[in-house]
């Protein structure tokens, strides 16, 4: 069995009535229904599209060629970077 952690949640007198309803109808705890409603709710949306999703889609990211590998990590190769040229 998981561990499980303690949270709290406020909801109205209507929610907690029909959350009690519901657990006695199926003869569980309201804790077991409230667990498995946020389980299916966070299971079932969509994945949350980034933005490197999105450039990826766009095939913007990784189009320079014949870079060294680390080029977006390496301090040296921006030594100069954001200064006026003149």
């Amino acid at each position: 069995m998981n561990p499980m952690t303690r949270i709290a949640v406020r909801v109205t007198d209507q929610v907690k009535d029909l959350l009690q309803a519901e657990a006695r109808a199926r003869g569980v705890k309201p804790s077991d229904v409230v667990r498995e409603a946020i389980g299916e709710y966070l299971r079932d949306r969509p994945k949350r599209e980034t933005v490197l999703d999105r450039l990826n889609q766009l095939g913007i990211v990784g189009f320079a060629k014949d870079l060294p590998p680390d080029y977006s990590t390496n301090k040296d190769y921006m030594k100069g970077f954001g200064c006026d040229p003149r």
